[in-house]
């Protein structure tokens, strides 16, 4: 009996290893778009120190367009992005460059790169990045906290524990003091142990000076909550209507308002014992097809001598909900304060329900008119029904795949002997189409950033 049960079972194993995949494993359904566009510089617009600099970027955009399709999962993080930079030179050839994956991991192929592919491991980006400024000088890490899921994977695990003690409220709306104490607990081991954490702690202003005041902030953080905050007491959540209102022994320090049309958020915490006064708003409004909104989020000083670390404001109105769309949009943005370079400036979107658009980032003005405009975006953007899916990964995908944010030396010198011949010969057919003067103001700006220095070695 026992024999013929094992054989059953045997049986049964070799009949689902020779299964086609299930449903679960093909290519999940997506959505997609095709896009044509084509840019310009209006090197006028700029400041005259940097017209002449930036004449040979003006040159190269002009002499190129942007061709591709994006999709995106219905219910994933996937998706996939093909784009074609096209010289509009009649010998030159484009270069094609597909984006495939996650936020956390993106593929990289590419007729440049032959039949190799790549894998950028963003949850290694900001840590590679920071490396490259310390031991280069070279300041990547500015480009790393562009990208949003440097932010979220940082602020995964402390953002989760503040969900498990909000989920402690009890139907008196009541958050204990123990569950404000075991919070203030997991973010100081956070702060020691969380290397994601300490990567974003250390990468903050490490070409200002101020990386000592945000490492100072994050340490600061569980005390802050304890003592500032709530004073060691509970927190206690009331609802006025619609709002939903946090206090403490501070006060009220936070309010929320969720409604199928309007989302609002406020925190308006204490003073740090650090000198600083955080503060944070964010708002979405929903109105026949359109969504405005407005975000802020500071970092002010709350002592004298103490410099303001940030102040982001980002403002939009009447952005479509969905694509394409009759629209004339506005967005603004302003940046303040000593941890990052100090930009403004405003975007227009207009488009049809055909899908012709045209973008525009224009210099602030004083006087509340719009500045001129620095860059501009003309093209379309329409649905693609012929994309169905988007290519689902997996573990093969990556093990198959050159991780250059963790390659060693030994690794990278054997992937760029494969790639030599495929880049050389792809780059010099794009280069018949990219003015002179454009090629040499980009060798000498990599040059002048270290990033020449980087990719070289030498």
């Amino acid at each position: 009996m026992r024999k013929r049960l094992m054989a059953l079972l045997l049986l049964m194993a070799l009949a689902a290893a020779c299964l086609p995949a299930s449903a679960e494993e093909a290519d999940p359904p997506a959505e997609g778009f095709r896009f044509s566009f084509t840019l310009h510089l209006n090197r006028d617009a700029l400041s005259p120190a940097l017209q002449d600099h930036a004449e040979g970027y003006a040159e190269l955009l002009d002499a190129l367009r942007f061709e591709g399709t994006w999709a995106h999962a219905v219910s994933a993080e996937l998706f996939e992005l093909r784009l074609s930079v096209i010289p509009l030179h009649p010998d030159a050839s484009p270069v094609d460059l597909r984006f495939y994956g996650k936020p956390d991991y993106v593929y990289v192929t590419s007729p440049l790169l032959g039949e190799e592919r790549v894998v950028l491991s963003n949850d290694s980006l900001l840590e590679f990045c920071a490396k490259a400024y310390e031991h280069l000088g070279v300041p990547l890490q500015y480009a790393a906290l562009l990208l949003p899921y440097t932010w979220e994977a940082a602020l995964k695990l402390p953002a989760e524990d503040w969900k498990a003690m909000a989920d402690t409220k009890d139907a008196g709306g009541v958050i204990s003091s123990e569950a404000v104490a075991r919070l203030s607990e997991s973010w100081a081991s956070r702060v020691a142990s969380d290397r994601a954490l300490e990567v974003l702690s250390t990468s903050l202003g490490l070409d200002t000076g101020l990386d000592g005041a945000v490492q100072a902030i994050f340490s600061e953080a569980p005390a802050y909550l304890l003592n500032q905050v709530t004073g060691g007491e509970e927190i206690r959540v009331r609802r006025q209507g619609a709002e939903e209102i946090w206090s403490s022994a501070c006060g009220d320090f936070a309010f929320v308002r969720s409604e199928p049309e309007l989302e609002r958020l406020t925190v308006s915490l204490p003073p740090m014992a650090s000198g600083y006064l955080p503060s944070l708003s964010a708002q979405r409004v929903l109105e026949g097809g359109q969504q405005s909104g407005q975000w802020i989020i500071r970092i002010l000083s709350a002592a004298p001598g103490v410099e303001d670390l940030l102040d982001l404001q980002v403002s939009a109105a009447s952005l479509p909900v969905s694509w394409p769309a009759d629209c004339s949009s506005l967005m603004h943005l302003s940046l303040t304060g000593g941890l990052f370079a100090n930009v403004g400036f405003s975007a227009y979107l207009r488009g049809n329900r055909s899908g012709d658009l045209t973008a525009e980032i224009r210099k602030p003005s004083s006087d509340g008119e719009p500045g001129p405009a620095m860059l501009t975006l003309t093209g379309s953007l329409v649905p693609a029904p012929e994309i169905t899916t988007v290519p689902d990964v997996s573990w093969g995908t990556f093990r198959n795949s050159t991780d250059v944010f963790r390659a060693n030396d030994s690794s990278l010198s054997d992937f760029v002997s494969r790639v030599v011949r495929p880049l050389a010969s792809g780059v010099l057919k794009f280069l018949i189409g990219v003015p002179a003067s454009s090629c040499q103001i980009i060798l000498d700006d990599l040059t002048d950033a270290g990033i020449l220095h980087m990719l070289l070695g030498s």
